[in-house]
């Protein structure tokens, strides 16, 4: 009595940004196997934290991030503290989940559609930042669906997408930042 059908959708390209592990992103990569040949990723939690400290602690403009320690040795952890206006600071801390199941970057397109952001694991780990890769592989997305569009094309893969991206600013800067994970399973102290 309380079924209802799901949606479909039928748009000549669809760009899928769910941000980390969407639950379409997951089934799409399960579907058209955009997981294949791709190195595991993983996944990590952190904690934010906005905290007010005596005048005389505090330093507007300080920024300190940390990498590795306090974790034991295999895991991957970094933090932030950044010193605010107004003896506020705000500080935050992630630790490395290290799942098993999910990849990262995913083959980018499919049939009629295409990945972004943080559904495709579009995400600099070293300075714990994805904004930025979620709005900038949206719109080397659209400006190949826009072009696929212009030429009559619909429901093919958007190879012109992560052409763009390999040669964009975006993949330069993961390219530099693409072992940081790794260099924590030798631990915090050698990584």
């Amino acid at each position: 009595e309380n079924f209802q059908l799901g949606m479909e959708l039928t748009g000549k390209y669809t760009v899928f940004a769910e941000g980390a592990r969407g639950h379409l992103g997951k089934q799409l990569i399960t579907k058209y196997k955009l997981d294949d040949g791709r190195d595991p990723a993983s996944w990590a939690i952190g904690i934010k934290e906005l905290w007010e400290v005596p005048a005389d602690k505090a330093q507007p403009g300080l920024v300190v991030h940390t990498a590795g320690w306090p974790v034991e040795d295999g895991s991957f952890a970094g933090g932030f503290l950044y010193h605010l206006e107004g003896n506020k600071v705000t500080l935050g801390y992630v630790v490395g989940l290290d799942y098993q199941n999910p990849w990262s970057l995913p083959k980018l397109v499919f049939p009629g559609g295409a990945l972004i952001g943080c559904d495709a694991g579009f995400l600099n780990a070293a300075r714990i930042k994805g904004s930025h890769a979620a709005i900038k592989t949206g719109m080397l997305a659209a400006e190949a669906i826009a072009d696929a569009l212009a030429s009559g094309r619909s429901q093919d893969e958007l190879t012109a997408y992560p052409a763009a991206f390999e040669k964009s600013w975006l993949h330069a800067e993961l390219m530099q930042t693409r072992n940081f994970k790794g260099w924590f399973k030798k631990g915090p102290t050698v990584g």
